[in-house]
């Protein structure tokens, strides 16, 4: 299962330099440091799906949008694993699964500020 978002530069967040302002694991420029802010980030991290059902694979990186080739942060979150047999009630468990937690990690994941400017109540 998968879940891609374009996320447009602009708003609450301008831009790589400001990862911070999106994603909440990412703490910006060590402080005390001449470094510049970073034009591109690629990030990716691995959690495991509850009770070892399958593994989540986030990753941010810089993307061109097809529709208007508009400088945009591609966020995908991918869920993999096994709903155990084949039989329709596994599958549609484990999907029911993947997609409660890519969903709550997608919340996790991104800031309150984020939030806010996309008009979220309370969760997705």
């Amino acid at each position: 299962m998968s879940y891609i978002n374009h996320v447009e530069p602009g708003g609450a967040w301008d831009g790589f330099g400001k990862l911070e302002s999106l994603l909440a694991l990412w703490a910006g420029n060590p402080p005390h440091t001449e470094l510049p802010p970073p034009d591109v980030v690629n990030l990716g991290v691995r959690y495991q799906l509850p009770n070892g059902r399958g593994r989540l694979e986030v990753s941010a990186e810089p993307a061109l949008r097809n529709e208007d080739y508009k400088r945009v942060l591609q966020l995908t979150l991918l869920a993999r694993g096994n709903p155990g047999s084949s039989d329709i009630t596994d599958v549609l468990e484990w999907f029911d699964l993947a997609h409660g937690f890519v969903k709550q990690t997608f919340i996790d994941l991104t800031t309150k500020t984020m939030h806010t400017a996309w008009g979220f109540k309370n969760q997705l």
